[in-house]
């Protein structure tokens, strides 16, 4: 039916989903005819094109991460929908420059399941700066929160459940 490319930050692909009729997805590397991606490491989808967007929408599929992005709002979705999150996703929204992740949850118990989780491991995070090891008093340098310094602004994080949807509703039905 598709093809949804993962690309690393410089729009490299690296990996692509291909999605059939009746729904079922299946992973290849770029432009093989040969399926699996022997354990390569994903990003989330649409990468490079959330550097730089203040506010990330994260929702749990490509179709709707692309019927956002026609909206020209910045959105993603993890490669196996509701079923996971890592860490290395939320270093990657907070080096695309997220200040605050809006998590929309389809319209069913996994959902919302996965909403919740990721909203737990999104709320409040962020990474210190990293310093040259030569720093001798490597905290003197370090931008204040009264800076206004986005780089030590934790993500703010907003799950929104959208109203009626029918069970398994997503975003792309709601528009």
């Amino acid at each position: 039916e598709t093809v949804y490319i993962y690309e690393d930050w410089n729009g490299i692909p690296i990996a692509e989903k291909v999605r059939f009729q009746p729904k079922s997805f299946r992973w290849r590397m770029p432009s093989s005819r040969t399926f699996g991606i022997n354990g390569t490491v994903l990003p989330l989808f649409r990468l490079p094109d959330l550097v730089d967007a203040r506010r990330i929408v994260v929702n749990e599929g490509e179709k709707a991460a692309l019927r956002l992005a026609a909206l020209e709002i910045a959105a993603t979705s993890p490669p196996n929908g509701a079923s996971t999150w890592r860490d290395a996703w939320s270093e990657q929204l907070w080096s695309a420059g997220a200040v605050e992740v809006v998590l929309i949850a389809d319209h069913d118990r996994p959902g919302d399941l996965h909403a919740e989780r990721v909203a737990a491991r999104l709320s409040g995070f962020c990474c210190l700066p990293r310093l040259p090891d030569t720093a001798v008093e490597p905290w003197a340098s370090w931008p204040s929160a009264d800076d206004d310094a986005p780089e030590l602004a934790p993500l703010r994080v907003k799950v929104v459940r959208l109203p009626g949807l029918s069970a398994g509703g997503d975003v792309v039905d709601y528009l």
